[in-house]
């Protein structure tokens, strides 16, 4: 079996790729280093895949909705160069952002979306767009909803990645706020194998026109001052530094993943197992570089 995967370079898409390959799958990998992404590259890069595992995508930009035109471009030539070929099949990688609304959490899969930023918006597009092709042309699409990810070599800055640059420094870590919403998320492993084990799902036939939604996440919610505790009990770090007399600037983040249990039969780690896991890569990065 081969199976593309765009964005096969980035923080996801290598875990992916490196996952599929471990499980004796042919990877064609996509990225912007072999294609621009037009219909016509797209028709090339794609021959001979069975399924598409569809990545790329821009996560950033100054506010407007021309800073997300790619994610729609890139989706649509996707699904036209792959009704072109013979894949039946793509995984979209959607976010938990398509969501929106305290009262509803936990968010499920059945709920009306209702993204609150238009990277939000992207993503669900994204999504429409797997849905009316699909149907179109007659291939499998499964949308995941993912969690935001955490793991070592993620390059958009966020607090994970901060905490996780200043805990391989042993520094303290300092949380501001009050610290109450609680949010999901799912180490970047963790996500390839849900990825991987839908993309190989035997129980759904070949070129079978199944539309699907599913939530990745952990079963888990932390407040950002939990997630700083258990850094600092997994590296050894000083009890975080909380200073609680500010307001706090996010909001509730959780999805009920039930569904990604039926269909895959795998649990992702907890915050401290995933720490754990992420503390370990650290040290034998450290350690390869002494050999060096």
């Amino acid at each position: 079996m081969k199976i593309a995967v765009t964005g096969a370079s980035g923080f996801v898409g290598r875990s992916v790729a490196e996952k599929l390959i471990e499980s004796g799958i042919e990877v064609i990998p996509v990225s912007r280093s072999n294609t621009d992404y037009s219909v016509e590259s797209l028709v090339q890069i794609l021959q001979g895949a069975d399924k598409v595992i569809h990545l790329a995508a821009v996560r950033g930009g100054d506010g407007s909705m021309s800073d997300y035109h790619d994610n729609e471009r890139i989706t649509e030539n996707l699904l036209n160069a792959m009704a072109e070929g013979d894949a039946d099949r793509i995984i979209y990688a959607s976010s938990r952002m398509v969501y929106s609304g305290e009262d509803a959490i936990p968010w499920k899969e059945t709920d009306i979306p209702a993204p609150n930023s238009l990277y939000g918006v992207s993503k669900l597009e994204g999504e429409n767009l797997c849905s009316y092709y699909s149907r179109k042309h007659g291939f499998g699409s499964t949308c995941v909803r993912i969690a935001q990810v955490m793991g070592t070599g993620e390059k958009v800055r966020n607090m994970m990645s901060v905490f996780l640059e200043k805990a391989a420094r042993g520094e303290q870590l300092k949380v501001v706020g009050k610290s109450q919403a609680k949010r999901q998320y799912i180490y970047v492993k963790d996500l390839a194998e849900v990825i991987c084990r839908l993309a190989l799902d035997s129980s759904v036939a070949a070129g079978s026109a199944v539309q699907e939604v599913i939530n990745a996440g952990m079963e888990q919610a932390y407040t950002n001052l939990e997630i700083a505790q258990a850094f600092s009990e997994v590296f050894g770090l000083p009890a975080p530094e909380y200073d609680d007399s500010k307001p706090e600037t996010i909001t509730p983040s959780i999805m009920d993943v039930s569904k990604m249990f039926e269909r895959t039969g795998f649990k992702p780690r907890d915050m401290h197992a995933a720490l754990e896991a992420i503390h370990q890569e650290i040290n034998q990065e450290i350690q390869q570089e002494q050999v060096r």
